[in-house]
């Protein structure tokens, strides 16, 4: 574990693909920033986010895997989909699925809910299928491809959800499947003073997590009234994972760009911050104090796909 000695913003899915077409895109503060700022380009997986900066908790028995329930949908080409927050299982249902697949394995597979979007499974003995986290969901593209038993136990769970009773009252959102994964390898933690996060993975940390707050003062705020050095803290936000289509990401955006980016560049600017980072799965960007000097560099805007 080390210390990161700089603001940053984890914003995991803040890059859209190149391809992809987006509204027009309003981030004045933003544009501002990167005007003063260096991008590095460093390809990372969600999941190594997640672990690097959030997630220091995550270590299982060998003998034990997670669960992630889905919603599945099955198109002429392509498979997609959903998991986590999104799909609203409540706790109850959770519980009522785990006790019915306890039924059913008996000492084969012991299934218990440690949060409704996630659960543990204790198998009579250890497995080391090396299947890839729930934070690289995305990036998942053939699960056929897995041992013969992880399989097994993949397609036997889906049958047995897609027929469940409760189901019929969830649909089109049914649980129709559970992501089965490895507890990952441990990875460097990097620590701070505090972080701000809007995850459920947050109860997976071992920092200072504090709710993410609805504007960036507000972090400011509890940062003075914590004696907290607000250059040694981190923000966490999942708001650009849950904006999936583009019109949700432009609007969620355009907040951003007024509550966050445009009082980071006044912080900037006043010197109550040194520098700061956005961090995404694409590079890092660092942002240093806007300068009446920068005044020869050309203007940039943002695109939704790059941070240069």
């Amino acid at each position: 574990i080390y210390f990161s000695f700089m603001l940053t913003l984890i914003l995991p899915h803040f890059l859209r693909a190149p391809d992809e077409r987006l509204p027009e895109l309003h981030t004045p503060a933003l544009n501002q920033l990167l005007r003063a700022a260096r991008f590095q380009a460093v390809s990372e997986t969600t999941a190594a986010l997640y672990q690097t900066h959030l997630c220091d908790q995550l270590a299982l028995p060998k003998h034990a895997v997670y669960a992630s329930p889905l919603n599945q949908q099955i198109g002429l080409n392509t498979v997609s989909a959903q998991h986590g927050a999104s799909l609203a299982i409540t706790a109850e249902e959770a519980q009522t699925w785990c006790d019915g697949l306890n039924q059913l394995y008996g000492t084969d597979a012991q299934f218990t809910v440690l949060r409704p979007d996630l659960w543990r499974i204790d198998l009579p003995q250890a497995v080391d299928w090396q299947i890839d986290n729930i934070f690289n969901l995305n990036h998942i593209l053939n699960p056929h491809d897995a041992p013969s038993d992880w399989l097994q136990l993949f397609t036997e769970t889906q049958m047995w959800l897609h027929q469940h009773p409760l189901n019929q009252n969830r649909k089109p959102c049914n649980i129709n499947g559970l992501w089965i994964w490895n507890a990952p390898d441990n990875m460097l933690f990097q620590a701070s003073a505090a972080i701000a996060s809007d995850s459920a993975w947050a109860s997976h940390s071992s920092a200072n997590v504090q709710p993410m707050p609805e504007h960036f003062t507000a972090w400011q705020q509890y940062c003075a009234s914590q004696q907290l050095d607000i250059n040694h803290s981190k923000m966490f936000s999942e708001t650009f994972i849950q904006a999936a289509e583009p019109w949700d990401y432009a609007d969620e955006l355009t907040r951003w760009d007024h509550t966050f980016f445009a009082p980071l560049h006044d912080a900037l600017l006043s010197g109550s911050l040194k520098t700061a980072k956005i961090i995404t799965e694409q590079g890092e960007l660092i942002i240093h104090k806007p300068s009446p000097l920068h005044f020869w560099k050309r203007a940039k805007t943002f695109n939704g796909s790059q941070l240069m």
